[in-house]
């Protein structure tokens, strides 16, 4: 697209279609050379007088993607050239388009009057974003990326703070991800353990793994301090099964595919020398045992069970016999955060997974989109290109436990700004019936 030019008549350049019209703007405003400056909150444009502006932070990413410097402020916007810009002025581009026949939506973008550089970008940026613009249906994924412990340890967190005057110490929120710990500190809440004690007037949660061993929560003095239970169920019920297959005489063998983790650790503490590790049915065939005709096998809460009863089955093949977890015991919700994840990907032309720096979760989110389906990691809102989206129809957003807590939901309202849209939410949900 070729960039305005200082001068030139506001008339020329205008595409207009029966919802979508792209052409050039002016405003007398001053900016300085070398950066965009974009529109903030409404402007006129041709017949148009209340567009409203779109999520800034994607024109946002597209500047600073060129190497310029973004600006958004609220702004004067002028269908035309006006009189002595010399150099003063700002020139660039506006998009805007309808929403339904109530409300129009638009983006623009203006560089110096006399910058060629920041013109070009100006009218490059807002040209891939009018290329984006469509009806789309958008996917949800219903699960959510954090687990039925975190989200009840979240809430207790949030009723022992709201406006109790009491302070909240955390216990057990080991391996419940970066942005469950930000999202406690956010509550007022902080992680207690390793020299950070209590005082008096706190009020500990304890989820969603218990205190460890002999731990007991007191102040610096020794005073007790109330605690509030929010320990995980799934996690207590494996427990419990640990506690009844070792009170048998049993050796136990804790099934835990994948990354080994704060409940792995917090399990093998209750039965300290009779409990075994296995990640995989390799893993079982070698591992030693004192008493082959006494084995007994837990599942990891929040771990794929497939994976789990293949250690199961690898220790039933090599010995014969094996004492098992009941499985009204087991934890399906990896099942179905895994299959809910492929269900989303298996209806869409993009998956876009909100997530953070260096996340390892992303590793099996990979893994699970079934081959085919384009997928791209958003770390925030302006790292969504424009390019990924044309003649993109449906859309997933889906998010690691580690990511921004509003970041998915911050990808689904700027892509509800592109066209008019539906949002579904779809999920797989295990319920046992006995």
């Amino acid at each position: 697209m070729r960039s305005p030019r200082s001068g030139e008549s506001g008339s020329r350049g205008v595409i207009v279609n029966r919802t979508r019209m792209l052409s050039r703007v002016f405003s007398a405003e001053a900016c300085e050379p070398g950066e965009i400056v974009i529109a903030a909150d409404r402007f006129t444009h041709g017949s148009r007088e209340r567009v409203v502006c779109a999520h800034s932070d994607l024109l946002r990413g597209s500047v600073e993607r060129s190497g310029l410097r973004a600006v958004v402020r609220e702004m004067r916007v002028s269908p035309a050239a006006i009189g002595g810009l010399d150099g003063a002025g700002m020139a660039g581009w506006a998009l805007s388009y309808e929403l339904d026949p109530a409300h129009c939506v638009g983006f623009a973008a203006f560089a110096h009057a006399e910058d060629v550089r920041g013109a070009e970008v100006a009218a490059d940026a807002i040209a891939e974003w009018s290329r984006a613009l469509r009806t789309r249906v958008l996917v949800r994924e219903g699960a959510g990326a954090v687990c039925t412990g975190t989200r009840r340890l979240l809430e207790t967190v949030a009723r022992q703070s709201d406006g109790s005057g009491e302070r909240v110490v955390v216990y057990g929120a080991q391996g419940c991800g970066r942005a469950a710990v930000k999202e406690i500190h956010r509550l007022g809440g902080r992680l207690g353990g390793e020299g950070v004690a209590p005082k008096p007037g706190d009020v500990a949660v304890v989820g969603p793994l218990p205190l460890r061993g002999e731990e007991r929560v007191v102040t610096e003095a020794g005073a007790p301090v109330p605690v509030v239970d929010a320990t995980c169920e799934r996690y207590r019920a494996a427990a419990d099964e640990i506690g009844r297959l070792s009170g048998q005489g049993g050796h136990v063998v804790l099934a835990a595919p994948g990354r080994e983790g704060a409940a792995v650790e917090s399990l093998g503490e209750a039965v300290a020398g009779r409990l075994t590790v296995v990640s995989d049915p390799g893993g079982a065939e070698s591992v030693p045992v004192p008493a082959p005709g006494a084995v007994g096998v837990v599942l990891v809460p929040g771990r794929a069970v497939r994976p789990s009863l293949a250690v199961e089955g690898s220790l039933r093949t090599r010995f014969g016999h094996v004492i098992p977890q009941r499985p009204a015991t087991y934890c399906w919700e990896a099942d179905d955060r895994r299959d809910s994840v492929r269900s989303v990907a298996a209806v869409v032309d993009l998956l876009l997974v909100a997530t953070d720096a260096a996340d390892q979760e992303l590793d099996d989110i990979l893994s699970w989109v079934p081959s085919g389906t384009p997928v791209r990691a958003v770390g925030a809102l302006r790292d969504l290109e424009p390019g990924w989206l044309r003649s993109v129809g449906p859309v997933g957003v889906v998010a690691t436990s580690n990511a921004p807590p509003q970041l998915a939901e911050e990808l689904l309202t700027g892509l509800r700004l592109l066209g008019p849209t539906d949002t579904v939410l779809r999920s797989v949900s295990t319920t046992r019936v006995g």
